[in-house]
């Protein structure tokens, strides 16, 4: 895997961002305890590098998104599976983490779009967009468990819904076929 380039400042710095976008993610992930994910098995390499992400290279880079999106959809098994109680889903950490990991995704974008993205950069904004979506993706359905809907009383007839579905119905596939 290569090293960040020291001659492209840019993509130095925009890969350096996510680097630290990372270390922030998995941190935050691993402050809010083994209700959201199980014990790392290793530290993230980015959060405990001495020298911050300056020298950090893909292969840890790589991994530690990896290890992050892992984290990430094991929460997401837990939400959906209903695993969690309420006062634990209250105090999630994944809305700070969509914020941090927004700023990186601006970044990866811009550097996407410049078309200074190698196959290893490209494999990282993948993964990093995958557990961006993901992470967006369990904010939603944490506020969903805990926000219960309004329920308004109607006076529709269910008899007639259900005819006019079938009215509806009918008549897109005589326009389709």
């Amino acid at each position: 895997m290569t090293q960040f380039k020291e001659n492209s400042m840019t993509g130095s710095t925009k890969l350096a961002s996510v680097c630290a976008t990372v270390a922030v993610a998995g941190l935050m992930l691993v402050q809010s305890g083994s209700d959201f994910a199980p014990a790392a098995e290793r530290p993230l390499a980015a959060a405990v590098r001495p020298d911050g992400c300056e020298n950090a290279d893909y292969a840890d880079l790589l991994r530690d998104m990896i290890h992050v999106k892992d984290r990430v959809e094991n929460a997401q098994r837990m939400i959906i599976s209903g695993q969690l109680p309420h006062r634990i889903l209250r105090h999630h950490p994944f809305e700070n983490i969509a914020v941090v990991m927004d700023a990186g995704f601006k970044e990866l974008t811009k550097l996407r779009r410049a078309g200074e993205m190698d196959a290893d950069d490209q494999r990282l904004f993948e993964v990093f967009a995958d557990t961006f979506a993901m992470v967006k993706q369990n904010v939603r359905l944490i506020n969903q468990a805990l926000n219960q809907p309004n329920v308004f009383e109607s006076e529709l007839n269910k008899d007639g819904l259900v005819m006019l579905a079938r009215i509806g119905r009918e008549a897109s596939a005589r326009f389709n076929a």
